[in-house]
């Protein structure tokens, strides 16, 4: 994990710089198109935004109706739950630093959190592939 993190934040880094680079360029080469063909070519692209946003929304709302998220879920379900997340200095750090967004729209949905293995108070840890299974430390090895 302390290894990959300088990875990370340049790639984090070079990602959020993807959307300025293609808006600018996008300007550009519409700055240098006649204002008729501008126009048109404007009204058609804010023509097909709208119409791809409203069939997503329909399609959002009817599987919203039809797989019915969340009510699945009993109280016996929250007595499994895999324990809480204990966070360490250099995780916090690391969140800190980490502080770009995988794309810039993510930076307005999202919360990133480290992604170190989570502590329980008895120092057993859980991984995250296998919720059942717990690797504790020992004192004596």
């Amino acid at each position: 994990m302390y290894v990959a993190f300088p990875g990370d934040v340049l790639l984090r880094l070079l990602r959020l710089s993807v959307l300025p680079l293609i808006t600018a360029s996008i300007v550009a080469a519409i700055g240098g198109v006649d204002l008729l063909l501008a126009g048109r070519l404007g009204r058609r692209a804010f023509i097909y935004y709208m119409v791809t946003t409203v069939i997503a929304e329909i399609e959002g709302i009817i599987l919203v109706f039809l797989i019915r998220p969340g009510s699945v879920g009993t109280p016996t379900d929250l007595a499994r739950a895999p324990p809480k997340r204990v966070f360490y200095i250099a995780d916090a750090v690391m969140d800190i630093i980490r502080c770009a967004p995988r794309w810039l729209r993510s930076a307005l949905f999202e919360h990133q959190r480290g992604g170190k293995a989570p502590y329980r108070e008895d120092g057993c840890f859980s991984r995250a592939q296998d919720k059942q299974a717990y690797a504790c430390r020992s004192k004596k090895n």
